[in-house]
């Protein structure tokens, strides 16, 4: 089927906002949002552990990095009982 006329006439563009040639209109400014947010007490605390733990594990891995770093593990008494300790968890006394 075939309709007959010119196919790249557009419709008018009248009253669409924004629209090349509608008159623009613009809304006024609306006030800051109420909204607030409230964190618990108890998540709060919670929040407060984890960076206690982060802490000290932070602490902890800078004492190994440093104990690594002087040769601490690599003496002979600390391989003994690293050793001892690994027979013992593995049930090989």
């Amino acid at each position: 089927m075939r309709i007959p006329g010119d196919l790249s006439v557009k419709p008018p563009l009248e009253g669409k906002p924004g629209a090349e040639g509608a008159p623009k209109t613009s809304k006024p400014a609306s006030p800051p949002p109420n909204d607030r947010v409230e964190i618990s007490q108890d998540s709060q605390r919670l929040k407060a552990d984890a960076d206690q733990a982060a802490n000290e594990a932070d602490n902890k891995l800078a004492k190994v990095q440093e104990r690594i770093a002087s040769g601490f593990y690599n003496r002979e008494e600390v391989i003994n009982h690293i050793a001892k300790r690994i027979l013992d968890l593995l049930g090989l006394k």
